[in-house]
């Protein structure tokens, strides 16, 4: 039985959904998921793959996920590590904002250091807009 981690952070909720689902599915073939905020991860010792998940905001991914590369790196290479974010509304994988949404993503997993053995994958995002702080 493999353990993992899944790290996460958020900002209206829907990547802590989204990991807590995954979490589910993991828990389902048998193995054990610990969901957290990747800010209040201290190590990655007992872990046998980790997990990341964090928005993109108009192209900037968020820092502390980026901050949670950066001191984890050697420990994120020597285990699976997939990263995951939720982005634009679209669901579309050949619309061009979910195509350079993408890139953004990679580019900010590059500048934070992500190892190579990272596996990226980018969801379409939700807009709730009774979670959103507009004037009017």
């Amino acid at each position: 039985m493999a353990r993992v981690l899944i790290a996460y952070e958020t900002k209206h909720g829907s990547t802590l959904h989204t990991a807590g689902e995954m979490a589910e599915q993991i828990r389902r073939a048998k193995h054990q998921a610990e969901v957290r905020r990747s800010r209040e991860v201290k190590d990655l010792e007992g872990y046998d793959a980790v997990i990341l998940g964090a928005p993109l905001y108009y192209g900037r991914w968020n820092g502390d996920a980026a901050k949670f590369v950066k001191r984890h790196r050697s420990a994120l290479s020597g285990v699976p590590f997939r990263v995951f974010a939720l982005g634009p509304t679209t669901a579309d994988r050949d619309d061009e904002s979910y195509v350079r949404e993408g890139e953004r993503l990679r580019a900010a997993l590059e500048k934070a250091g992500s190892p190579p053995n990272a596996s990226v994958e980018l969801f379409g995002g939700v807009i709730d807009p009774a979670k959103l702080h507009f004037p009017f």
